[in-house]
């Protein structure tokens, strides 16, 4: 119930409502970066129509983001080639 300006204005004055927000913001990553985890390795479903009917699913696997999560996570084993 208060504005945005508000939360940035109290994190700027107040070291204990700054140090809340870093871990609040710490606990969101470590939530998506399981999120995109599971996602590369389990795939997402997907609903296949055939003329106006369902008739299926099937898995769909993003190789991108198999890849981006790889060398986030093991920048030193799938790191770009010729970057140091």
């Amino acid at each position: 119930g208060i504005g945005r300006n508000t939360v940035y204005e109290r994190r700027k004055v107040d070291p204990a409502f700054a140090r809340g927000w870093e871990k609040a913001a710490e606990i969101a990553v470590e939530a998506l970066r399981d999120a995109a985890i599971v996602r590369a390795r389990e795939g997402t479903e997907r609903e296949l129509w055939r003329r106006g009917k369902r008739v299926g699913t099937i898995r769909e696997y993003d190789n991108r983001l198999l890849q981006f999560l790889l060398r986030a996570l093991q920048p030193e084993v799938y790191g770009r080639r010729g970057s140091s």
